[in-house]
Protein backbone atom coordinates (compact mmCIF):
# COMPACT_ATOMS: atom_id res chain seq x y z
CA UNK A 1 0.00 0.00 0.00
CA UNK A 2 1.73 3.13 -1.20
CA UNK A 3 0.81 6.49 0.28
CA UNK A 4 1.11 9.55 -1.91
CA UNK A 5 2.09 12.33 0.46
CA UNK A 6 3.91 14.86 -1.69
CA UNK A 7 2.13 17.25 -4.03
CA UNK A 8 5.32 19.08 -4.92
CA UNK A 9 4.47 18.84 -8.61
CA UNK A 10 2.12 21.75 -8.01
CA UNK A 11 5.22 23.92 -7.73
CA UNK A 12 7.44 22.90 -10.67
CA UNK A 13 11.03 24.01 -10.40
CA UNK A 14 10.82 24.91 -6.72
CA UNK A 15 13.84 23.89 -4.66
CA UNK A 16 11.95 23.07 -1.48
CA UNK A 17 12.64 20.02 0.65
CA UNK A 18 10.38 20.72 3.64
CA UNK A 19 8.49 17.52 4.45
CA UNK A 20 6.11 16.24 7.12
CA UNK A 21 8.38 13.72 8.81
CA UNK A 22 6.37 12.48 11.80
CA UNK A 23 2.84 12.82 13.22
CA UNK A 24 1.70 11.76 16.71
CA UNK A 25 -2.05 12.34 17.09
CA UNK A 26 -2.89 9.79 19.81
CA UNK A 27 -0.99 10.08 23.10
CA UNK A 28 -1.55 8.81 26.67
CA UNK A 29 -3.78 10.79 29.03
CA UNK A 30 -6.54 13.33 28.59
CA UNK A 31 -6.18 15.98 27.36
CA UNK A 32 -3.52 14.95 24.85
CA UNK A 33 -0.54 17.11 25.79
CA UNK A 34 2.15 15.30 23.81
CA UNK A 35 0.76 15.52 20.28
CA UNK A 36 3.10 16.90 17.64
CA UNK A 37 3.90 17.35 13.98
CA UNK A 38 7.56 17.21 12.93
CA UNK A 39 8.93 18.77 9.76
CA UNK A 40 12.26 17.93 8.16
CA UNK A 41 14.55 20.03 5.97
CA UNK A 42 18.12 21.27 5.81
CA UNK A 43 19.31 22.82 9.11
CA UNK A 44 18.57 26.52 9.29
CA UNK A 45 15.96 26.53 6.53
CA UNK A 46 13.59 29.46 7.22
CA UNK A 47 9.89 28.62 7.43
CA UNK A 48 8.59 32.09 6.60
CA UNK A 49 5.52 31.86 4.42
CA UNK A 50 4.56 28.36 5.56
CA UNK A 51 1.32 27.48 7.34
CA UNK A 52 0.59 24.28 9.26
CA UNK A 53 -3.07 23.33 8.74
CA UNK A 54 -4.91 20.67 10.75
CA UNK A 55 -8.11 19.03 9.46
CA UNK A 56 -10.69 17.20 11.57
CA UNK A 57 -11.71 13.93 9.96
CA UNK A 58 -15.13 14.04 11.63
CA UNK A 59 -16.13 17.18 9.73
CA UNK A 60 -13.51 17.40 6.95
CA UNK A 61 -12.95 21.03 7.90
CA UNK A 62 -10.02 23.04 9.25
CA UNK A 63 -9.53 22.48 12.99
CA UNK A 64 -6.61 24.91 13.30
CA UNK A 65 -4.02 26.78 11.23
CA UNK A 66 -0.67 28.05 12.51
CA UNK A 67 1.73 30.46 10.85
CA UNK A 68 5.38 29.38 10.85
CA UNK A 69 6.74 32.86 10.10
CA UNK A 70 9.83 33.69 12.13
CA UNK A 71 10.75 30.04 12.67
CA UNK A 72 13.47 27.93 11.10
CA UNK A 73 14.47 24.27 10.95
CA UNK A 74 16.80 23.36 13.84
CA UNK A 75 20.44 22.32 13.72
CA UNK A 76 19.52 18.62 13.58
CA UNK A 77 17.22 19.14 10.57
CA UNK A 78 13.88 19.06 12.40
CA UNK A 79 11.14 21.50 13.38
CA UNK A 80 8.56 20.35 15.95
CA UNK A 81 5.16 21.92 16.56
CA UNK A 82 3.29 20.36 19.46
CA UNK A 83 2.13 20.32 23.04
CA UNK A 84 3.92 22.26 25.76
CA UNK A 85 4.60 19.03 27.72
CA UNK A 86 6.84 17.60 24.98
CA UNK A 87 10.46 16.95 25.83
CA UNK A 88 12.57 18.44 24.45
CA UNK A 89 10.28 21.50 24.25
CA UNK A 90 8.73 22.06 20.82
CA UNK A 91 9.86 24.83 18.51
CA UNK A 92 6.24 26.00 18.28
CA UNK A 93 3.81 25.33 21.14
CA UNK A 94 0.37 24.23 19.98
CA UNK A 95 -2.81 23.83 22.07
CA UNK A 96 -3.55 20.56 23.86
CA UNK A 97 -5.68 18.13 21.83
CA UNK A 98 -4.62 19.99 18.69
CA UNK A 99 -4.69 16.89 16.47
CA UNK A 100 -7.93 14.94 16.08
CA UNK A 101 -7.49 11.17 16.44
CA UNK A 102 -8.39 10.90 12.75
CA UNK A 103 -7.71 13.73 10.36
CA UNK A 104 -4.98 15.28 8.28
CA UNK A 105 -2.12 17.73 8.58
CA UNK A 106 -0.82 19.80 5.70
CA UNK A 107 1.82 22.42 5.06
CA UNK A 108 0.74 25.27 2.81
CA UNK A 109 2.32 28.35 1.30
CA UNK A 110 0.30 31.29 2.59
CA UNK A 111 -1.00 32.72 5.86
CA UNK A 112 -3.13 31.21 8.60
CA UNK A 113 -5.94 33.67 7.83
CA UNK A 114 -6.29 31.97 4.45
CA UNK A 115 -7.32 28.73 6.22
CA UNK A 116 -9.81 29.74 8.93
CA UNK A 117 -11.28 27.23 11.39
CA UNK A 118 -14.33 25.58 9.87
CA UNK A 119 -13.28 26.12 6.25
CA UNK A 120 -13.42 23.22 3.83
CA UNK A 121 -10.62 21.15 2.38
CA UNK A 122 -8.57 23.01 -0.21
CA UNK A 123 -5.61 22.32 -2.46
CA UNK A 124 -4.82 26.02 -2.88
CA UNK A 125 -1.26 26.56 -1.70
CA UNK A 126 -0.82 22.93 -0.63
CA UNK A 127 2.75 21.66 -0.56
CA UNK A 128 2.33 18.35 1.26
CA UNK A 129 -0.25 16.55 3.39
CA UNK A 130 -0.62 13.38 5.43
CA UNK A 131 -4.04 11.86 6.10
CA UNK A 132 -3.94 9.68 9.20
CA UNK A 133 -6.11 7.56 11.46
CA UNK A 134 -8.87 6.36 9.15
CA UNK A 135 -9.58 6.32 5.44
CA UNK A 136 -11.62 9.44 4.73
CA UNK A 137 -12.92 10.20 1.23
CA UNK A 138 -13.37 13.86 2.15
CA UNK A 139 -9.70 14.27 3.05
CA UNK A 140 -8.26 11.84 0.50
CA UNK A 141 -8.16 14.62 -2.10
CA UNK A 142 -5.17 16.00 -0.15
CA UNK A 143 -3.11 12.90 -1.00
CA UNK A 144 -4.39 12.04 -4.42
CA UNK A 145 -6.90 9.50 -3.13
CA UNK A 146 -4.36 7.31 -1.38
CA UNK A 147 -5.28 5.47 1.86
CA UNK A 148 -4.66 7.06 5.24
CA UNK A 149 -1.69 6.06 7.38
CA UNK A 150 -2.62 4.24 10.58
CA UNK A 151 -1.06 5.21 13.90
CA UNK A 152 -2.62 2.09 15.45
CA UNK A 153 -1.39 -0.24 12.69
CA UNK A 154 0.61 -2.31 15.18
CA UNK A 155 -2.04 -2.10 17.91
CA UNK A 156 -0.43 0.62 20.02
CA UNK A 157 -1.70 4.04 18.90
CA UNK A 158 -0.87 5.70 22.24
CA UNK A 159 2.68 4.37 22.24
CA UNK A 160 3.52 4.84 18.55
CA UNK A 161 3.74 7.71 16.13
CA UNK A 162 3.50 7.67 12.35
CA UNK A 163 6.98 8.17 10.89
CA UNK A 164 8.33 8.77 7.40
CA UNK A 165 10.69 6.02 6.38
CA UNK A 166 13.50 6.45 5.60
CA UNK A 167 13.81 9.40 7.96
CA UNK A 168 13.70 12.66 6.03
CA UNK A 169 13.53 10.87 2.67
CA UNK A 170 13.30 13.43 -0.13
CA UNK A 171 15.12 11.86 -3.07
CA UNK A 172 12.89 9.04 -4.31
CA UNK A 173 10.11 11.02 -5.98
CA UNK A 174 6.58 11.55 -4.73
CA UNK A 175 5.78 8.10 -3.31
CA UNK A 176 6.67 7.62 0.31
CA UNK A 177 5.64 5.17 2.99
CA UNK A 178 5.14 5.69 6.68
CA UNK A 179 5.88 3.27 9.51
CA UNK A 180 5.02 3.03 13.18
CA UNK A 181 7.61 3.48 15.91
CA UNK A 182 8.29 5.04 19.29
CA UNK A 183 7.80 8.83 19.05
CA UNK A 184 11.00 10.76 18.28
CA UNK A 185 10.16 14.49 18.24
CA UNK A 186 13.21 16.42 17.07
CA UNK A 187 15.25 13.29 16.39
CA UNK A 188 15.68 10.67 13.69
CA UNK A 189 12.80 8.28 13.11
CA UNK A 190 13.34 4.67 14.19
CA UNK A 191 10.64 2.47 12.61
CA UNK A 192 10.03 -0.84 14.31
CA UNK A 193 11.29 -3.12 11.59
CA UNK A 194 15.02 -3.81 11.66
CA UNK A 195 17.48 -3.75 8.78
CA UNK A 196 21.20 -4.45 8.60
CA UNK A 197 23.66 -4.47 5.71
CA UNK A 198 25.81 -7.46 4.75
CA UNK A 199 28.20 -8.49 1.97
CA UNK A 200 30.20 -5.96 -0.08
CA UNK A 201 29.15 -3.72 -2.97
CA UNK A 202 31.62 -3.18 -5.80
CA UNK A 203 31.93 -0.01 -7.91
CA UNK A 204 29.73 0.17 -10.98
CA UNK A 205 29.31 2.49 -13.94
CA UNK A 206 27.11 4.97 -12.04
CA UNK A 207 28.59 5.07 -8.51
CA UNK A 208 32.05 4.36 -7.03
CA UNK A 209 30.50 2.76 -3.93
CA UNK A 210 28.26 0.46 -5.96
CA UNK A 211 24.58 -0.34 -5.52
CA UNK A 212 22.74 -0.43 -2.20
CA UNK A 213 19.32 -1.51 -0.92
CA UNK A 214 16.78 -0.01 1.46
CA UNK A 215 13.30 -0.92 2.68
CA UNK A 216 10.33 1.43 2.57
CA UNK A 217 7.06 0.93 4.41
CA UNK A 218 6.00 -0.26 7.84
CA UNK A 219 7.83 -3.59 7.71
CA UNK A 220 4.62 -5.09 9.07
CA UNK A 221 3.46 -8.50 7.88
CA UNK A 222 -0.13 -7.56 8.67
CA UNK A 223 -0.04 -4.33 6.65
CA UNK A 224 1.94 -5.95 3.82
CA UNK A 225 3.03 -2.54 2.47
CA UNK A 226 6.80 -2.97 2.21
CA UNK A 227 8.84 -2.02 -0.84
CA UNK A 228 12.45 -3.06 -1.48
CA UNK A 229 14.47 -0.39 -3.31
CA UNK A 230 17.77 -0.77 -5.17
CA UNK A 231 19.64 2.51 -5.64
CA UNK A 232 22.73 3.56 -7.61
CA UNK A 233 22.20 0.93 -10.29
CA UNK A 234 22.60 1.37 -14.07
CA UNK A 235 19.42 1.82 -16.10
CA UNK A 236 19.48 -1.77 -17.29
CA UNK A 237 17.87 -5.07 -16.26
CA UNK A 238 18.36 -6.96 -13.03
CA UNK A 239 16.62 -9.10 -10.43
CA UNK A 240 16.36 -9.36 -6.65
CA UNK A 241 17.86 -12.47 -5.06
CA UNK A 242 16.04 -13.32 -1.81
CA UNK A 243 17.45 -15.83 0.66
CA UNK A 244 16.51 -17.45 3.95
CA UNK A 245 20.12 -17.52 5.16
CA UNK A 246 23.30 -15.53 4.75
CA UNK A 247 26.24 -17.38 3.20
CA UNK A 248 29.91 -16.93 2.39
CA UNK A 249 30.72 -14.39 -0.31
CA UNK A 250 30.89 -16.05 -3.72
CA UNK A 251 32.30 -14.16 -6.72
CA UNK A 252 29.50 -13.17 -9.09
CA UNK A 253 30.62 -11.10 -12.06
CA UNK A 254 32.28 -8.00 -10.67
CA UNK A 255 30.52 -8.43 -7.33
CA UNK A 256 29.80 -11.10 -4.75
CA UNK A 257 26.69 -13.07 -3.85
CA UNK A 258 26.37 -13.71 -0.12
CA UNK A 259 23.16 -15.74 0.05
CA UNK A 260 23.14 -19.38 1.08
CA UNK A 261 21.16 -21.85 -1.02
CA UNK A 262 18.25 -22.09 -1.51
CA UNK A 263 17.36 -18.57 -2.59
CA UNK A 264 14.76 -17.26 -5.00
CA UNK A 265 14.98 -14.78 -7.86
CA UNK A 266 12.33 -12.29 -8.83
CA UNK A 267 11.29 -11.63 -12.39
CA UNK A 268 13.64 -9.24 -14.21
CA UNK A 269 13.01 -5.55 -13.56
CA UNK A 270 14.46 -2.48 -15.26
CA UNK A 271 15.99 0.46 -13.40
CA UNK A 272 14.85 4.00 -14.16
CA UNK A 273 16.97 6.96 -13.11
CA UNK A 274 19.25 4.48 -11.34
CA UNK A 275 16.51 3.20 -9.01
CA UNK A 276 14.42 0.01 -8.88
CA UNK A 277 11.39 -0.44 -6.61
CA UNK A 278 9.61 -3.74 -6.00
CA UNK A 279 6.53 -4.17 -3.78
CA UNK A 280 6.92 -7.23 -1.55
CA UNK A 281 4.10 -9.68 -0.90
CA UNK A 282 5.03 -10.80 2.61
CA UNK A 283 2.27 -13.40 2.70
CA UNK A 284 4.11 -15.21 -0.07
CA UNK A 285 7.64 -14.25 0.87
CA UNK A 286 7.40 -15.41 4.50
CA UNK A 287 5.77 -18.67 3.55
CA UNK A 288 6.81 -20.84 6.47
CA UNK A 289 5.63 -20.87 10.12
CA UNK A 290 7.52 -18.42 12.33
CA UNK A 291 9.45 -16.80 9.47
CA UNK A 292 10.08 -13.08 10.03
CA UNK A 293 13.28 -12.25 8.12
CA UNK A 294 14.89 -12.43 4.70
CA UNK A 295 18.20 -11.48 3.10
CA UNK A 296 18.14 -9.44 -0.15
CA UNK A 297 20.62 -8.58 -2.90
CA UNK A 298 20.16 -7.06 -6.34
CA UNK A 299 21.92 -8.66 -9.33
CA UNK A 300 22.16 -6.43 -12.38
CA UNK A 301 23.75 -5.96 -15.78
CA UNK A 302 26.35 -3.24 -16.25
CA UNK A 303 28.26 -1.82 -19.18
CA UNK A 304 31.68 -2.26 -17.61
CA UNK A 305 33.89 -5.11 -16.40
CA UNK A 306 32.19 -8.50 -16.49
CA UNK A 307 28.87 -6.83 -17.38
CA UNK A 308 27.25 -8.25 -14.22
CA UNK A 309 27.41 -6.90 -10.67
CA UNK A 310 25.69 -7.22 -7.28
CA UNK A 311 24.48 -4.78 -4.65
CA UNK A 312 25.25 -4.43 -1.00
CA UNK A 313 23.00 -6.91 0.83
CA UNK A 314 20.14 -5.99 3.15
CA UNK A 315 18.82 -8.20 5.94
CA UNK A 316 15.26 -7.32 7.02
CA UNK A 317 13.52 -8.48 10.18
CA UNK A 318 9.79 -7.87 9.72
CA UNK A 319 7.28 -7.08 12.47
CA UNK A 320 3.97 -8.94 12.92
Amino acid sequence: MLVLTSLALAFPGAEINTLINEVDAVTPGSPDTLEFVELHDHPGTPLDGWVLVVYDGATDTVAGSYDLDGHAVGAAGYFVAGGAALMPPPDLVLPDDVLPDAGAVGIYLGDAVDYPVGSTVTLTGLWEAVVYGADDPGLAVLTGGQPAVKEDALGNAEGHSTQRTPDGADTLGALYLFAQGLPTPGAANVPLFHTASFCVARPNSVHPAGARLRLLGSGSVALNDSVIVAERVPDTWGYFAIGRFIGDAKPFGDGALCLDWPYTRTAPVAAKKNVVRLALDLDTLLNEPGANQRWFQFVYRDSQGSFVNTSLGLRVVFTP
